[in-house]
C-alpha cells in the first residue's frame, strides 16, 4: 500500500515534467491504475482484519477524492489534445 500510494503523486509529479500533454496524461492513466491497486489492497486490509474498517472507510473516501481529480484532470487534458 506504501508504494502504490507514493506511486500515485509520484507519477503525476512525473508526468508534470512531460513536455506534451499525451505523455502527461499516460502518466495520469498510471496514477490512476497505481489508485485502484491502492484500493483492492485497502479492501482486502479491512476483509483480514489488518486495518480498522472505520479507518478504511475514510480511506477509501479519500482515495475516491483524488481519482476523481486524475479522472478530471486526465479528461481535461485529452479534451485539449
Amino acid at each position: 500500500m506504501r508504494r502504490a500510494g507514493v506511486s500515485i503523486s509520484s507519477n503525476i509529479a512525473e508526468g508534470c515534467a512531460k513536455t506534451s500533454s499525451k505523455s502527461f496524461v499516460n502518466s495520469l492513466k498510471v496514477s490512476l491504475d497505481e489508485s485502484f491497486e491502492f484500493e483492492t489492497q485497502l479492501i482486502i486490509s479491512e476483509r483480514v482484519g489488518i486495518l480498522d474498517p472505520e479507518i478504511g472507510k475514510e480511506m477509501e473516501t479519500d482515495l475516491s477524492e483524488i481519482q476523481r481529480m486524475i479522472m478530471g484532470l486526465k479528461t481535461s487534458l485529452e479534451a485539449k489534445s
